[in-house]
């Protein structure tokens, strides 16, 4: 969204990346070039509060796999993999839980927004 009007039909950016978003060009008038043309604001501040909740899930997954410990499989465990469960102790554990929370409540108010 922040590279509205490349990024849209017609734009220097649209192919290969942005054609899938085509779609949502036609069918929602949010995404159109009308939007544009009568300065709604609305995609511009979506895109600009993507940037910082992407970051802010970035930085968890990157505490987690970098400062985190493996658990041990339990009963019934499927082994290691990227995917298993882990744990983060001491003071990246309490960031990771404060940066986690932030994001999710990032995307939880963004997700009612949208569907308002």
């Amino acid at each position: 969204m922040l590279l509205r009007p490349w990024s849209m039909t017609g734009g220097s950016l649209h192919w290969p990346l942005w054609v899938p978003c085509e779609l949502y060009m036609q069918t929602d008038y949010i995404y159109s070039w009308q939007a544009i043309e009568e300065k709604n604001g609305f995609t511009a501040a979506q895109g600009a509060m993507n940037v910082p909740e992407t970051l802010l899930h970035i930085c968890y997954l990157y505490l987690v796999y970098s400062k985190g410990v493996q658990l041990k499989a339990g009963r019934g465990g499927a082994g290691s993999n990227f995917l298993s469960r882990r744990y983060v102790a001491g003071r990246p554990g309490a960031l990771a839980v404060v940066v986690g929370f932030a994001a999710a409540i990032m995307t939880f108010s963004k997700t009612v927004l949208y569907g308002w």
